[in-house]
């Protein structure tokens, strides 16, 4: 019996990695799927727990399988001052 995604042995993001036309409305979901809802980039005190950072000391975000990045791109307009890698 097939397990993986839409009847098929595969892992989803194999199976969307090829069925690139399936992939992009995915990814349009993903991007869309949040509406008007506040983010939780305004809940968590980013600003603070991050200012003693020293440039480069370590990884500031990581975006587990999250599509193309959309979480990370927000990140960094939210908080482009912020020393630490954003990691998609």
């Amino acid at each position: 019996m097939a397990t993986g995604a839409f009847g098929t042995e595969l892992h989803h993001f194999k199976w969307f990695a090829s069925n690139p036309e399936h992939l992009k409305y995915f990814n349009d979901f993903m991007a869309l799927r949040r509406g008007g809802r506040e983010s939780w980039l305004g809940a968590y005190p980013v600003r603070e727990e991050t200012e003693k950072w020293v440039a480069g000391e370590k990884t500031l975000f990581v975006n587990i399988g999250e599509g193309i990045g959309h979480q990370c791109v927000q990140f960094k307009a939210v908080y482009p001052d912020r020393l630490g890698g954003v990691v998609s």
